[in-house]
C-alpha cells in the first residue's frame, strides 16, 4: 500500500517559484489530480526528490525560471525514466493522461 494517494509532486528548480507552483495545484485539483507541493519557498532539490520517492509518489513536476519564461512544465515519471515537456495551456489534459498510465511508483 502506497503511503500517500498523491499522483502528482510540484517541485521547483530555483527560488521564488512558490505561488507558481501553488497556482500550478489549484490548476491540477481542479480536474481531479492529486497533487502536493512543498508550502517552504525555497525547498532544496534534493529534499524534494527525497520527500517525493518516501511517499511513494510516481511523478513529479519540475518547475524552473526557464519552464515558467518558455510556457512549459516538465514531468518525470519515477517509475518509467520517462520525461516529457508540456505546454502550460496543454498542460491538465495531459497530465490527466500520464497519471493514467503511471498509477504508482514502481520499485
Amino acid at each position: 500500500m502506497r503511503p500517500t494517494e498523491t499522483q502528482i509532486y510540484i517541485a521547483q528548480i530555483g527560488k521564488n517559484l512558490v505561488a507558481e507552483r501553488l497556482k500550478i495545484c489549484n490548476e491540477l485539483w481542479s480536474v481531479g489530480i492529486k497533487a502536493e507541493t512543498s508550502y517552504s519557498d525555497n525547498p532544496k532539490v534534493q529534499r524534494q526528490m527525497e520527500f517525493t520517492l518516501e511517499h511513494g509518489i510516481p511523478l513529479i513536476l519540475w518547475l524552473g525560471e526557464s519552464e515558467v519564461l518558455e510556457g512549459v512544465v516538465k514531468i518525470k515519471s519515477l517509475s518509467k525514466h520517462e520525461e516529457y515537456v508540456l505546454k502550460r495551456e496543454e498542460m491538465k489534459e495531459k497530465i490527466v493522461e500520464i497519471v493514467r498510465d503511471n498509477p504508482i511508483l514502481l520499485p
